[in-house]
C-alpha cells in the first residue's frame, strides 16, 4: 500500500506556494505486516518513496526543477527513510478489510489523500519471494519492497 502524510508543516511558505499550496510524503508498506518496535502497540514498517507537489506543473523543466527541490529538501533534512506509524485509529480504520475493498489503484492522491494499493503478490508471487530467501518471511517482505519502489518508480524489469 502507498500511505500519504501531509507534509507541508515541513517547508517555507514559498516553497510551499510553489507546489500548490500543500505537499504529501508518499510511504510505502506491507499491509500485511504488523510489527512491535518496543511497544505493544503494532505499528507497520514504512518505507519513504516520495514528496509530491499539490500542483504539478505542465512546464516539464519547471516540474523538474521542484522535484530537484524536493528531493535536495528531504535530503537535507535528514529524515530516516524507514519509519513506523502505529496501527491505530485512522491508520487502523483505512487498513482494515472492509475499507481496503474501496482502495483505490490509481495515482490520484487530490481525490485518495490517505491510502492507495500499490501491487499486492498474488500468492504464487509470495512464495516465489520467501523461497528465494529460504522461506525468511522478512527478508521476503524486505524484496518485495524494493522490487515495488522499483515498479513505482518505472524501473520495473517487467
Amino acid at each position: 500500500m502507498l500511505y500519504f502524510v501531509d507534509a507541508t508543516h515541513h517547508y517555507n511558505e514559498e516553497f510551499v506556494q510553489k507546489c500548490g499550496g500543500k505537499i504529501t510524503d508518499v510511504w510505502l508498506f506491507d499491509v500485511r505486516l504488523l510489527v512491535h518496535c518496543c511497544e505493544l502497540t503494532p505499528s507497520y514498517e514504512m518505507e519513504y518513496f516520495d514528496s509530491v507537489p499539490w500542483e504539478h506543473e505542465d512546464d516539464d523543466e519547471k516540474r523538474e526543477e521542484l522535484d530537484e527541490m524536493l528531493t535536495a529538501a528531504n535530503e537535507a533534512s535528514g529524515q530516516s527513510p524507514i519509519q513506523y506509524f502505529q496501527w491505530r485509529g485512522h491508520l487502523r480504520s483505512l487498513t482494515t478489510e472492509l475499507d481496503q475493498k474501496n482502495v483505490p489503484k490509481v495515482w490520484d492522491y487530490k481525490t485518495t489523500p490517505f491510502v492507495m494499493e500499490a501491487m499486492t503478490p498474488d500468492p504464487e508471487m509470495w512464495q516465489e519471494l520467501k523461497n528465494d530467501q529460504d522461506g525468511d518471511v522478512r527478508q521476503a517482505q524486505i524484496e518485495y519492497m524494493r522490487e515495488m519502489r522499483e515498479y513505482l518508480q518505472g524501473n520495473a524489469p517487467y
